[in-house]
């Protein structure tokens, strides 16, 4: 399964983003090979549009989860029947590195 979850940084230490489309980084993380890469979100300084573009690029992606402090309005709606699943994790001062310990303690 492959995760994407919104940054704040580039580093497993980073903070998730408490915006999707506004995050600055989008970690990427295949728990098959427990690969785990670090994407510029390029669309991170849009005024508009810039969640329904980030998520154009993860579906590109085949991303199955996407992880962020929030959502806006906008994108609930853009998933339709997409098979994605929008998480939110709201929990301030929680890094990326503790969302993928919840990832890989879920799967065992």
């Amino acid at each position: 399964m492959k995760y994407a979850i919104a940054s704040s940084g580039n580093k497993a230490e980073s903070l998730v983003s408490a915006q999707f489309g506004h995050a600055a980084y989008v970690a990427i993380y295949e728990t098959d090979t427990q690969e785990l890469q670090f994407v510029e979100n390029p669309y991170s300084a849009m005024r508009q549009q810039a969640g329904k573009q980030l998520l154009e690029m993860l579906l590109a992606e085949h991303v199955h989860f996407i992880v962020s402090g929030s959502f806006g309005p906008k994108i609930i709606p853009l998933i339709g029947s997409r098979k994605v699943q929008l998480i939110v994790y709201d929990r301030k001062g929680t890094s990326v590195e503790h969302i993928l310990h919840l990832i890989n303690n879920k799967k065992s």
